[in-house]
């Protein structure tokens, strides 16, 4: 993911770059799961981000800590 940045990333002005990742994952076990407790596939979502400042980000990530807390 990182490595993209630095080719989507050209100017100060590219900033704040927010991306959000949603994909299935499936988990290759060789034991049989438990049913109805722990599934083999599940929905993963990550998101990733850039800013220009340490103060800006830190300002985001709070607010994104407020929208969890509700």
């Amino acid at each position: 993911m990182y490595p993209c940045f630095s080719k989507w990333i050209k100017s100060h002005r590219d900033l704040p770059l927010k991306i959000n990742q949603w994909c299935n994952v499936v988990r290759w076990e060789f034991k049989h799961p438990t049913p109805f407790i722990r599934s083999r596939e599940f929905l993963w979502q990550e998101g990733h981000t850039a800013y220009a400042t340490v103060e800006e980000a830190d300002e985001e990530a709070l607010a994104y800590l407020e929208l969890y807390k509700q």
